[in-house]
C-alpha cells in the first residue's frame, strides 16, 4: 500500500474540506496513479465528516466513485453535544478538584464551554467558528448527510471514557468533551464521541468497539 496523508484546516466548513479531499484523490490519480485507481480513506474525528461530504456528493465536488474502502474512527456521525455547549455557551460544570486548577493554566474564570475551548485553542471567540455549528447534534450538515454510503465501510469507536493527560491540551480538550456528552451515559463514548451519534447501523454500516 501506498499511504497518503491529506490535511485540512479545521477551521474551514466541513463541505469545502471534502471538496478539497476530492480535489487531491484526482490530483493523485493524475500524477501518481490512473484514473481508475481506487483508494482506501481511513479518518478520525471530524476528518470522517470531511470525508463523508465528498463520498456522499455533497461537498460541491463531484464524487468519482474512487473510494474503495472507508473507516471511520470516533468521527461523531450525528454530532457532539459539546460543540452544542460551544457555540451555545451552555455553563460548564467543573470538578471541585479541577475548576482552579483549569483556571489558574487559563488565567481567567471558566463559567461555559466556549470559555474553556478559548483557552485551549487561544480563541477569542469559539462559539462563532462555524465548525462548532456544523459538528452540533441535529446541525443541518448532518440533515444533508442522509444519502446512502454505497462503499463497503466500517466505524470504530471506544467506549472508555478518560481524562487525557498526553499535554495540558489534550487534557483541556478531554474536560470539554467529557463534560459535553449529555446525549449518552457514563461508559458509552470514548471522551470524544458517543457510541450513538457515531453509529451508522442506520446506513449498515458496521460498528465495532
Amino acid at each position: 500500500y501506498d499511504a497518503w496523508e491529506f490535511y485540512y484546516s479545521g477551521e474551514d466548513d466541513i463541505s469545502q474540506s471534502g471538496a478539497l479531499l476530492g480535489d487531491s484523490i484526482l490530483y493523485l490519480k493524475n500524477n501518481y496513479y490512473s484514473s481508475e485507481q481506487k483508494f482506501d480513506v481511513i479518518a478520525h474525528s471530524m476528518g470522517g465528516l470531511v470525508s463523508r461530504s465528498y463520498i456522499q456528493n455533497i461537498s460541491g465536488y463531484n464524487y468519482k466513485e474512487d473510494v474503495n474502502h472507508f473507516i471511520m474512527i470516533g468521527t461523531p456521525n450525528h454530532g457532539a453535544a459539546s460543540s452544542n455547549g460551544i457555540s451555545s455557551k451552555w455553563p460548564i460544570k467543573l470538578s471541585l478538584w479541577y475548576e482552579p486548577l483549569i483556571e489558574f493554566f487559563c488565567s481567567r474564570d471558566i463559567k461555559t464551554y466556549s470559555d474553556l475551548e478559548d483557552c485551549r485553542l487561544k480563541y477569542v471567540d469559539a462559539s462563532k467558528s462555524p465548525i462548532y455549528l456544523q459538528m452540533s447534534l441535529a446541525s443541518d450538515l448532518f440533515f444533508s448527510l442522509t444519502k446512502p454510503i454505497k462503499i463497503k465501510s466500517l466505524v470504530i469507536i471506544s467506549n472508555k471514557d478518560s481524562a487525557d493527560f498526553d499535554s495540558i491540551d489534550s487534557w483541556l480538550c478531554s474536560q470539554v468533551d467529557n463534560a459535553g456528552h449529555r446525549e449518552s451515559d457514563s461508559g458509552e463514548h470514548d471522551c470524544l464521541v458517543s457510541i450513538s451519534s457515531s453509529s451508522l447501523l442506520d446506513h449498515n454500516v458496521i460498528v465495532s468497539e
